[in-house]
């Protein structure tokens, strides 16, 4: 009798310019069946999306032209169907796109709360 193969995991795009954070969240992601693929730029991240089938992305919302560049990669992400997480250390960068994401964190969170809000978003 053949075994059906495994699905493949979720695969999570982190968009986060601090190289660490994005190494911390995968370390906790990543042994509860998740795929972390994770870019410092929107730019670099759009190239990301043509290489793997990503079901949620956790974007960080930042001040000034970073800023613009990420929100046109969340509009492009929003369009595509992928469901957003934007995280940032200023509450009014969130405020300013709240309704345009599907959650938002202050910087710092717990992980549990990023991880409920996976959850939450994943089937």
């Amino acid at each position: 009798m053949t075994q059906n193969p495994a699905p493949p995991p979720p695969v999570i795009l982190i968009v986060e310019l601090e190289g660490s954070l994005s190494s911390i969240l995968a370390t906790r992601l990543v042994p509860l069946g998740y795929l972390v693929v994770a870019a410092s730029t929107a730019q670099t991240a759009s190239s990301t999306l043509a290489t793997y089938p990503i079901v949620l992305a956790i974007v960080n919302h930042l001040a000034g032209s970073v800023q613009q560049d990420n929100h046109q990669l969340i509009q492009f992400l929003k369009q595509r169907g992928v469901p957003v997480i934007a995280v940032s250390t200023v509450r009014s960068s969130l405020d300013a796109i709240a309704g345009e994401v599907d959650a938002t964190l202050l910087k710092p969170y717990p992980f549990a709360t990023l991880l409920a809000e996976v959850r939450k978003l994943l089937p």
